[in-house]
């Protein structure tokens, strides 16, 4: 039980401490972007989530052998994950929008951030589920649940708090899915690291006062899948791949923003603690 709380509330400080003093410096650097409400805030403060929850998983890999070699490949992906959600938040340009339009723009023959970033994560999804498949099937199915929640928390990060609380709400499934096949153990040690982080930056994200960007986003939907490709059967899976891909066609057409609009129920959560 000691150690469950250790690594979560290790990054939990460690995110707490460091993420206003990189968002300083961000500030200061110039590395700011236009919110919703065109104010320029720093950005792709999210990786402080990320580094800051590297130290709760390497404990998780020190005090458990038996699946230390999981965390580290885990964390490998994660901490890559963010890495290429950095270059975009930094290299992007507005005129190129969604996965389709970066895909779109490669088979033109023009390779932009979006792209660099899709094609990465897909290979540290292929990376990551080579490992763990145990069969072909499995690990084309891994890769693409992977690869579409990678880029489906980042379609949510349109406002702030919502791509937080998007991962907050799905690790409830996720978590009562281990419960349910006795792999709380697991779920605990791949989740716990980068939910403390995300729990002390979601006060700054939600003031408005700085960015998660693609780096926090992006690691934040890498994490659902791994953790999805870890504990869930392969008919959820399936399910699972089913209802993202539905998602991703929607939002190709229609606004997620103007949906949670209209929904009175919807709109309760996703203004819940914002700073208006």
């Amino acid at each position: 039980m000691r150690w469950t709380f250790i690594i979560f509330i290790v990054p939990f400080i460690l995110t707490r401490l460091a993420a206003p003093r990189v968002a300083g410096l961000f500030f200061s650097g110039g590395l700011v972007s236009e919110n919703f409400l065109r104010r320029q805030i720093p950005t792709a403060v999210g990786a402080v989530m990320v580094f800051s929850s590297t130290a709760g998983y390497v404990l998780a890999a020190w005090t458990h052998e038996d699946i230390r070699l999981k965390v580290f490949i885990f964390l490998f992906a994660l901490t890559g994950m963010s890495a290429l959600g950095l270059v975009d938040d930094f290299m992007g340009s507005s005129e190129i929008k969604g996965l389709k339009g970066h895909i779109a723009a490669f088979l033109k023959g023009d390779l932009t951030s979006g792209g660099i970033k899709a094609f990465g994560g897909a290979a540290l999804a292929l990376g990551f589920s080579l490992f763990l498949s145990k069969s072909a099937i499995d690990l084309v199915l891994n890769i693409i649940l992977i690869s579409l929640f990678t880029n489906a928390v980042n379609l949510f990060d349109l406002r702030p708090g919502r791509a937080g609380k998007v991962f907050i709400l799905f690790n409830f499934f996720l978590f009562s899915t281990a419960l349910s096949i006795q792999e709380t153990y697991l779920y605990t040690s791949m989740a716990l690291p980068i939910l403390g982080s995300l729990l002390a930056f979601l006060p700054f994200d939600l003031s408005g006062t700085m960015m998660m960007g693609d780096a926090g986003s992006n690691a934040l939907g890498i994490v659902l899948g791994m953790i999805s490709v870890l504990i869930l059967s392969f008919p959820l899976k399936i399910i699972i791949v089913l209802l993202l891909i539905s998602l991703h066609i929607f939002t190709e057409k229609y606004s997620l923003t103007e949906v949670i609009k209209k929904n009175k129920f919807l709109r309760l959560i996703d203004e819940w603690g914002r700073v208006k």
